[in-house]
C-alpha cells in the first residue's frame, strides 16, 4: 500500500531524471580544475612557456563583482532596476511607437474600421478614418493603419498631394484604403501614392485582421458587422467601430456615371 504524504512534512527529493549531470558538485569542481590541468600539460609535457597572468582582467572582474555585491547588500540594485524600468517606460511613451492594430473593411457601400491602437502592451483610442480633399482625386474617405504619428502625417500629405521620400519609420509602416466619389477604391501607401487596384463594389479588407474580415464579408456580413466580429473575436482590433457610408458622404453622386477610363 502506498503511503500518502500530506502538506507539512519534509519535501521529497526531486526525481533523479530531473537532476542535471553538470549540477553535480564533482562536475563543478572538475570544470574548475580542468583549465589548470590543461595548463600543466602544455607547460610540463609540451614545454610551452606560460605567459604573464592577466592581472588587469582579474582585478577588473574582482572590482565589478565587488561593486555588484556591495550594491546588492545595500539594497541599491533593486532601486537601480526600478529606475531603469521607469526611464524605459517614459522613453516608450515619448517615442512615436503607437501602433494601430487595425481592421479596415469596405463592402461597396460602407468603409468601416476599429479605433484601437497599441503601444507597449497598453491599448488606447485612435481615429483612423477621415474625409480628405485630395487636390487631384477630389473628396475621398480614407482609412489608415500603422503608427498613430505616421497616419496623422499621411492624412496631411494626402490633403496637399505631397509625395514624401520613404525615410521615416512611421511613414514606411502606414498604408490603407481610400474610396472616392466614383467608388474607385485605392490602395494608399505611406509615401502618399494612391493606386487604384480594386474593382468597384468588391469586398476590400486591410490591416492586421484582413483575412478575418474577408471571411466575414464573403459569409454575408456587412463591413460594419465584420469589424464588430473582429473586435469581438480578435485581440488586434477593439474599442468601437467607426464607419462612413458612401451614399451619405457623397450625397448627390449616386446617379453620376462612374469614370471607367481611369487606368488600373
Amino acid at each position: 500500500m502506498k503511503e500518502v504524504v500530506k502538506g507539512g512534512g519534509a519535501s521529497a527529493a526531486p526525481p533523479k531524471h530531473l537532476i542535471l549531470p553538470w549540477t553535480s558538485p564533482i562536475i563543478i569542481i572538475w570544470l574548475g580544475l580542468i583549465s589548470g590541468i590543461g595548463l600543466f600539460v602544455l607547460c610540463f609535457i609540451f614545454g610551452l612557456v606560460p605567459g604573464k597572468p592577466p592581472v588587469d582582467v582579474m582585478l577588473t572582474i574582482l572590482a565589478v563583482i565587488g561593486c555588484a555585491a556591495t550594491l546588492q547588500a545595500a539594497g541599491g540594485l533593486m532601486k537601480l532596476v526600478t529606475l531603469s524600468c521607469f526611464l524605459a517606460g517614459l522613453l516608450i511613451i515619448q517615442l512615436p511607437t503607437e501602433v494601430d492594430m487595425t481592421a479596415i473593411a469596405w463592402d461597396g457601400k460602407t468603409l468601416a474600421a476599429d479605433t484601437m491602437y497599441n503601444y507597449g502592451g497598453h491599448k488606447g483610442y485612435s481615429i483612423k478614418m477621415e474625409i480628405v480633399d485630395h487636390p487631384i482625386i477630389g473628396k475621398m474617405i480614407v482609412a489608415l493603419c500603422g503608427t498613430v504619428r505616421g497616419s496623422s502625417l499621411l492624412f496631411k500629405q494626402l490633403e496637399t498631394n505631397t509625395i514624401k521620400q520613404i525615410d521615416d519609420y512611421d511613414i514606411v509602416n502606414v498604408y490603407g484604403v481610400a474610396v472616392d466619389s466614383k467608388k474607385n477604391v485605392y490602395n494608399v501607401y505611406g509615401d502618399g501614392y494612391c493606386v487604384i487596384e480594386h474593382p468597384k463594389n468588391q469586398f476590400i479588407a486591410s490591416g492586421s485582421c484582413m483575412d478575418f474580415l474577408y471571411g466575414a464579408m464573403y459569409a454575408g456580413a456587412s463591413a460594419e458587422r465584420a469589424i464588430g466580429l473582429a473586435m469581438e473575436y480578435r485581440t488586434d482590433a477593439g474599442n468601437e467601430c467607426q464607419k462612413m457610408v458612401w451614399a451619405e458622404v457623397f450625397k448627390g453622386y449616386e446617379n453620376e456615371r462612374f469614370n471607367d477610363d481611369i487606368p488600373y
